[in-house]
């Protein structure tokens, strides 16, 4: 698109700038709020404190991080608030920009997805989220693989996946890898090396009950979140959430849902020749970073970051020159999963309709089922020139 070459917009630097930005202003503006604004911050800043002094860091039914995320705050979570709130945001939107950065694209479609993810990556910081690091390490792992350093693809998988559990997502690129017993070592190896690094700091008992109250902790948030009266309006926001609290189905009702939602996921690996196209690689990362978000049960606002970096990657990928309804649904993500929720949308509509009902996941469902469509019934091998869809 012409918007995306443009001088200004597509100076990397300049963008860099934006992003850092926007997530630092973010975080310090939420920090002049008080306590109540910045209260995801002192949630993880807990964590670290917690971990330090062997105290127990499942107290909290919002607490829904491994261990070795405690790890991870510890440089920021002894800093006066403002600065590591300041540090920790401006870090991940960071690695964020790198990963996207590092993707094996044209330069003008990494600015793409740069602009088309900037506003959801404010809003995350603007709630202090990780998921900006959890995109970033999916993303990652994805790069890694198709680099050939299988090694680091493992690093960031295991790392992503004992921090928050979406980080797991990233073990369906061992499909792609050219090194499969490489890239399962390096697993298990990194495994073991997450795992146990916490026990720089602490015992191994008291590590290993950490660990068994981390799992009851997700089953039970799980479990709280899966219905259409659950605990927060603000918890599943996904496609299984919104079509409960549409239709007030139950659970169990939606289990058949999850199922053929599973099923289309998994049928394009089937396709072992589409492998060797680059396109095919890059259009599953998109369809892994939409799937972990429209089919968890823990999706918030803030989480859509990791859907966005997939709906992105989906349109600058789509055959050119733009098709109308290509465009037309981009408008749609970002009007309804991305304007949605700010000021800038009516409120009377967001309040009655779009939060009650959990509409933010729809864009991004109608895209993450093209995509899927894309996937299981077009060629991309380079001979071929048009797309069925």
């Amino acid at each position: 698109m012409n918007f995306f070459k443009h001088p200004v917009f597509r100076n990397t630097r300049f963008i860099f700038i934006i992003w850092v930005s926007l997530a630092v202003v973010a975080g310090v503006s939420k920090y002049a709020q008080g306590h109540g604004g910045y209260g995801n911050y002192l949630t993880y800043k807990n964590v670290a404190v917690q971990l330090a002094h062997q105290e127990p860091i499942y107290l909290s039914e919002h607490v829904l991080y491994g261990p070795v995320f405690g790890v991870l705050m510890l440089p920021f979570a002894f800093l006066p608030d403002w600065l590591g709130i300041a540090l920790w945001l401006g870090t991940l939107a960071m690695l964020l920009f790198w990963a996207i950065g590092k993707l094996p694209v044209e330069p003008w479609q990494k600015v793409a997805v740069y602009w088309i993810c900037v506003h959801e990556m404010m809003t995350a910081a603007f709630n202090m989220q990780f998921n900006i690091g959890i995109a970033a390490m999916i993303v990652l792992a994805f790069v890694f693989v198709e680099k050939e350093k299988d090694v680091w693809a493992a690093l960031v998988i295991v790392l992503g996946t004992l921090t928050k559990i979406y980080g797991i997502v990233g073990l369906a690129f061992f499909l792609f890898s050219k090194h499969k017993w490489r890239f399962a070592l390096a697993c298990a190896g990194w495994a073991l090396v997450w795992l146990a690094l916490p026990l720089l700091f602490v015992s191994p008992e008291y590590l290993f009950g950490q660990y068994i109250d981390w799992i009851h902790q997700i089953v039970a948030k799980n479990a709280a979140n899966n219905t259409h009266t659950g605990a927060s309006i603000m918890q599943n926001i996904s496609l299984t959430g919104m079509l409960q609290r549409v239709f007030h189905l139950n659970a169990s009702a939606t289990l058949p849902i999850i199922a053929a939602g599973i099923t289309l996921f998994v049928i394009p690996l089937f396709r072992i020749r589409q492998y060797a196209n680059r396109t095919f690689r890059l259009l599953f990362m998109a369809s892994v970073l939409l799937f972990v978000v429209l089919f968890s049960t823990g999706s918030e606002s803030s989480t859509y970051i990791i859907a966005f970096a997939g709906v992105a990657v989906w349109f600058v990928l789509q055959p050119r020159p733009y098709r109308i309804g290509t465009v037309l649904l981009l408008i749609f993500v970002l009007l309804l999963s991305s304007l949605s929720p700010t000021d800038l949308f009516p409120r009377s509509i967001r309040e009655t309709w779009i939060i009650p009902y959990s509409l933010k996941a729809l864009p991004c469902t109608i895209v993450w089922l093209w995509l899927a469509v894309q996937l299981c019934r077009n060629d991309f091998s380079p001979a071929i020139t048009k797309e069925k869809i």
